[in-house]
């Protein structure tokens, strides 16, 4: 999930790629929303942050 993806992390809005959300194709994501491996995610942070992702 979004929440435990950024846990530490000081962010105003998560957003991803959505084909069918024209003209800018992103949708904003919440804290419940599940993060997935091969998606691409824009994240808007107030204050530097290390995001370690492991496979």
């Amino acid at each position: 999930m979004v929440g435990g993806t950024l846990a530490g992390a000081n962010y105003q809005t998560a957003e991803t790629f959505d084909p069918a959300n024209t003209p800018w194709l992103l949708i904003r994501i919440g804290d419940t929303d599940i993060t997935q491996s091969g998606e691409g995610y824009w994240i808007h942070l107030s204050d530097p942050f290390d995001w370690v992702v492991t496979n």
